[in-house]
């Protein structure tokens, strides 16, 4: 039997409200890709601190692939996480 060949695995962060309403739904944040060989056990954290100094909380997501952790940055806008300001 042939291993499967799809190793596309998103990092994804998902953001569930307190208060779901029409206005206020789920969000879904994909936050990078990896295409390697086991890439879907690849272990990831999400934490929150003011990144840019703006006193809002920005989303910060660390990667443990390897032997060097890489963090990707979601930056608080006042409504929602964007990559950039």
């Amino acid at each position: 039997m042939k291993e499967p060949t799809d190793t596309h695995a998103p990092i994804e962060v998902v953001e569930i409200p307190t208060n779901p309403s029409p206005t206020n739904q789920p969000r879904l944040y994909i936050v990078t890709h990896f295409a390697d060989q086991g890439a879907d056990l690849i272990p990831a954290t999400v934490s929150f601190s003011d990144v840019n100094q703006d006193g809002k909380l920005d989303m910060v997501v660390t990667v443990y692939n390897g032997t060097n952790p890489s963090e990707y940055f979601l930056f608080n806008n006042g409504a929602t996480f964007v990559p950039k300001l």
